[in-house]
């Protein structure tokens, strides 16, 4: 902002304060411990036509990663293994190793956790009756589709819907990590609400298809969205291992990714395990293996979460794609990336081929489980 200047005209928080910010207004910057949904505006103004940038804002790292396990549990679970494989080699060009193909632990010791991640309650955001009774909303809202109800009330307070379009400043949307997600869902809604298109830039985000189909009802996802342009490293997980993307979709890091850069010894570990195996942070147990107590997770599977850590600390982080983007070989003049961009279809309504899943398999698996689970004794 120091560098941007009178560039930055305002932030617009909506959710519950921290005690150390309690006194702070909706249009100040939001502060560790506040929860809820915010933007901020940056202007070019005085200069005529001007333009408006609208980012939206991620939450704390905690906060996020349980929202998107709230949004994604079913594709997890169902998909991400055949996904995380097709990244490794349709998107990253790497070849898969022997070793990749036997990481999956055995049946007797993933399911257990399969069925815990699946039995996790994942919160789409902390303290909801708290930050309900703030924002005046029922707690069921918030409990149902999280920050995204808070997003559609914030966007209204900048682009109400009597505003007269005709004198609205050329204005864009971009965002990384959820934020990312919650830009390019906000520009699907207003373009179905409003009838305006607003372009939006998506920066290592996270994929929102099948959770929109699923959850947010009101965001018109068979419609092409060519006014969507997601950008994300090649070995990013989140967007490219997690639902799908829509828009135009353009990779970059490729060449230095092949290269040996910052980030492939650890994504390369984690290629072959489930999403569950990855995913799942709660509590060891105690599996009876052929007599034999086992724990679960394994250190093959705790070796292979903290290797995901590491490899998103790059792939997955808004910072290191600006450095990266720097480069004209990797940022072309005309937009492009090195890794290509190409237009990603939405799924049909019907969705016949079941590309995105709506229940879990797990569901049945898990009430095959014999009663040979206890938790490992603290």
């Amino acid at each position: 902002r120091k560098f941007l200047g009178d560039l930055w005209k305002s932030d617009q928080f909506l959710g519950k304060r921290s005690n150390e910010c309690a006194g702070r207004t909706e249009l100040e910057g939001t502060c560790v411990g506040d929860i809820g949904f915010s933007v901020s505006v940056y202007e070019d103004a005085p200069t005529k036509p001007f333009y408006r940038v609208i980012v939206f804002n991620s939450g704390s790292p905690e906060a996020e990663r349980d929202y998107i396990m709230f949004l994604h549990r079913l594709w997890i679970i169902e998909r991400f293994q055949d996904q995380l494989m097709l990244t490794w080699n349709l998107e990253a060009w790497q070849g898969t190793t022997k070793n990749m193909t036997e990481r999956r632990a055995p049946v007797e010791l993933e399911r257990p956790v399969r069925c815990a991640f699946k039995d996790t309650e994942f919160q789409p955001m902390p303290q909801i009756d708290n930050t309900a009774e703030a924002v005046q909303l029922p707690p069921r809202q918030l409990a149902e589709q999280g920050y995204w109800v808070l997003a559609k009330l914030v966007i209204r307070k900048i682009l109400p819907e009597d505003r007269n379009q005709e004198e609205e400043p050329t204005t864009y949307f971009t965002g990384a990590g959820t934020g990312a997600m919650h830009a390019g869902l906000t520009s699907m809604w207003l373009r179905a609400e409003d009838e305006k298109t607003y372009e939006a830039y998506l920066i290592a985000g996270v994929g929102f298809e099948c959770a929109a189909r699923r959850l947010f009802k009101d965001v018109r996802t068979t419609d092409t969205v060519e006014y969507l342009h997601s950008y994300t490293h090649v070995m990013d997980v989140y967007a490219n291992a997690i639902d799908r993307k829509m828009g135009e979709d353009c990779l970059f890091g490729r060449r230095s990714f092949e290269a040996g850069a910052d980030g492939r010894q650890f994504c390369e570990k984690i290629i072959g395990h489930t999403g569950p195996e990855l995913f799942y942070r709660g509590q060891s147990m105690i599996v009876t293996v052929e007599e034999e107590p086992k724990q679960t997770p394994t250190s093959q599977m705790l070796q292979a979460q903290q290797a995901l850590e590491a490899c998103t600390y790059f792939t997955h982080s808004p910072w290191y794609a600006a450095m990266l983007l720097m480069d004209d070989n990797i940022l072309f003049y005309d937009g492009k990336t090195d890794g290509g961009c190409k237009l990603r279809e939405p799924l049909p309504q019907d969705d016949r081929l079941q590309k995105c899943p709506m229940s879990t398999a797990a569901d049945q698996e898990c009430l095959l489980l014999l009663d040979n689970v206890q938790p490992l004794p603290v």
